[in-house]
This record gives structure tokens, C-alpha cells and sequence, in this order.
């Protein structure tokens, strides 16, 4: 799990972050290129990197972030298991993110497109701090194009 540990020191001495430069699984380990192994490969590195990062006090919200397959119209939080959940996967990797710990806050911001999940879909216990979120938006120019999903999966500093 070096890369992890490169990767989350890299990110925030060079403020990367801020570009929401992210670290693809397979780039963790390449046997993690098959979709079947995405979301327990994801919380592993998730777990990892909180507490590399709790360890290095880095003052930001680590995520993993999941691209769904794009939609006519919102859809809104619609599954309610992890088999429900990974039919949706789209053929983009997870990848592990730093964020500003509001943009995964749900007291930090209003916004429509932001729907919460429940952790424990994953087997994730929000006492233990761990949020979720569905994102859903359309690009302005497309106006009656595609509905653009993702799931991020994270805890807050």
C-alpha cells in the first residue's frame, strides 16, 4: 500500500486535491482492474487512507469515487444493496480522492444534485464517521443529454 501512502503525501504537499487529482484502484494494484474486486478493493484502500491520513493530520475528507452508468433522467438513490449498487457501475475504475471536507458534508452545502446514501450499504457504520453521497448532473450544453452519476464514499477529518 505504498502508492497509497505516496499518493495521499503527493496530493497534499502538491495541492493536486484541488484539481481532484485521484488515484485509480488499478494503479494501486493491477488485479484490481476487474470489476468484481472495485468495491471491496475500494474500501480497503478507503480505510487505508484514513488513516494514513488521520495519522498525518491532513486536514481533508478522503473519498473513493464511483462513476455510474449515465442516465436519461435523475434517478435519485435507487439501490438498496451492494448487488443493486454494482449492476450501476459504469467501466471506469474507482479511484481514491482528497476533498474539501465540505464538498462531502451534507450540512456543507444545498444542492438538488446531492442526494445522501446510507453507509451501511456498504457495510459502513455512520457512527463510525463514514458518509456517502450520489451526485447527478447534466453539462449545461447538453441540456437533454445525458444524466452523469457518481457515488462517493468517504469520512470527514
Amino acid at each position: 500500500m505504498r502508492r497509497v501512502r505516496r499518493w495521499l503525501a503527493s496530493s497534499w504537499q502538491s495541492r493536486s486535491w484541488e484539481r481532484l487529482d485521484g488515484l485509480p484502484l488499478p494503479r494501486i494494484d493491477r488485479n484490481w482492474s476487474e470489476r468484481a474486486s472495485w468495491l471491496p478493493a475500494a474500501l480497503e484502500c478507503l480505510a487505508l487512507a484514513r488513516a494514513l491520513r488521520d495519522r498525518q493530520r491532513i486536514p481533508l475528507a478522503v473519498a473513493v469515487t464511483f462513476a455510474l452508468v449515465p442516465t436519461r433522467s435523475p434517478r435519485g438513490v435507487h439501490f438498496r444493496s451492494v448487488e443493486e449498487f454494482t449492476a450501476e457501475l459504469d467501466e471506469s475504475p474507482p479511484s481514491l480522492m482528497l476533498l474539501d471536507p465540505e464538498q462531502l458534508d451534507p450540512a456543507g452545502h444545498d444542492d438538488p444534485t446531492v442526494r445522501t446514501v446510507h453507509p451501511g450499504i456498504f457495510g459502513l457504520d455512520p457512527a463510525d464517521g463514514w458518509r456517502a453521497e450520489l451526485r447527478e448532473w447534466r453539462f449545461p450544453d447538453e441540456a437533454g443529454g445525458e444524466v452523469f452519476r457518481s457515488v462517493l464514499i468517504g469520512a470527514l477529518p
